[in-house]
């Protein structure tokens, strides 16, 4: 009665088999309280004068050793439902810095199956200072890390913010790493538009001190046209002002230009349709784009220079125009008038 009925025919065929061979098998006995009680069975056959058909039996209780069977699954089970349900990319790595386990968003980010790699050939991550991301030099760094890293891929760029921790064993060993990719990218961008913004009104803060300060005009407007350039990061500007008796555009700064021909063609030609143009477009005391000059009719002097993408600034005192801020890049742009 202290063998499961389950365990009954285990028992017999164990007994059965014949030869002198050991015999080993797993059952379940029944407790003095009524649990069952899983054991590992050996069967050795006895060579016993008077007594045949011998058997030494030895019983090894299993019950702690699936008990911890039963954790580990439990804890793996656990791990993997954490890691695929995670928003944030997760990975875990031996302590060669071989991939071991991966989250569903860590498994998205680098586009193929991580597992098995090595970290740095999959998340080919440069720190902000420009050197590439090193998993053991961080490891080796002792306490734990969270490093601003930037991640090229799919002709984007991602910024993550990278954390490192160590893997830690029952007996307190290091076992690997344990680290966390949060995606910071919109965070980034948004800091480095304000700081854009910041530096465009400290430079038209230095503008209109370079006013207040010049008394001769050329002087400012090269000034001017100095710090726009240097907000627009563009390749060539000229700041024209307007003669209301001859209806020209004259530059009084410019900056850029190939052919100094080309700079002098409103003033030459008065009549001249893309001076008219010009005139028209700047009297609509609007910021006007043009993303694709080459491609536009007009612009013939922008097109000469090599000119890809236009930015045309009206100059008004209040509703009066006073002449235009023209900024050219020879590589393709794309501006925000406002």
């Amino acid at each position: 009665t202290w063998i499961v009925p389950d365990s009954h025919c285990i028992l017999q065929a164990l007994l059965r088999k014949g030869g002198d061979q050991k015999r080993r098998g797993e059952l379940a006995l029944t407790a003095s309280d009524g649990t069952q009680v899983p054991i590992y069975l050996s069967v050795n056959r006895l060579s016993m004068e008077g007594l045949p058909n011998s058997f030494c039996l030895v019983a090894t209780n299993l019950t702690e050793q699936k008990k911890r069977n039963e954790a580990i699954v439990a804890a793996e089970t656990l791990a993997r439902l954490i890691l695929e349900q995670a928003a944030e990319a997760i990975v875990v790595c031996d302590e060669t810095g071989r991939i071991i386990r991966a989250s569903r968003a860590a498994h998205a980010l680098c586009r193929e199956s991580p597992l098995g790699q090595a970290f740095e050939r999959v998340f080919r991550l440069q720190r902000t200072d420009g050197a590439a991301f090193s998993l053991a030099e961080t490891m080796n760094s002792g306490d734990r890390q969270r490093i601003e890293t930037r991640l090229e891929g799919d002709g984007q760029a991602l910024y993550l913010l990278v954390s490192v921790g160590s893997l830690v064993g029952t007996r307190n060993e290091t076992l690997g790493s344990v680290i966390t990719l949060t995606d910071i990218t919109a965070n980034k961008l948004a800091e480095d538009g304000l700081r854009a913004k910041n530096r465009e009104l400290q430079i038209l803060h230095e503008i209109g001190q370079a006013i207040l300060a010049s008394g001769n005009i050329q002087h400012m407007a090269a000034s001017i046209l100095e710090k726009a350039l240097a907000v627009s990061l563009c390749d060539l500007g000229v700041i024209r002002l307007l003669d209301r008796t001859s209806r020209t555009l004259d530059p009084v700064a410019s900056h850029g230009y190939l052919n100094p021909k080309n700079l002098r063609r409103h003033r030459k030609h008065p009549d001249d349709r893309t001076t008219g143009r010009l005139l028209r477009i700047f009297a609509r005391k609007e910021t006007v784009v043009s993303e694709r000059v080459q491609d536009e009719p007009g612009l013939r002097v922008f097109r000469r220079e090599g000119v890809q993408s236009l930015i045309l600034i009206p100059v008004l005192a209040e509703h009066d125009l006073l002449g235009a801020l023209q900024l050219g890049s020879r590589t393709p742009r794309k501006f925000d008038p406002h």
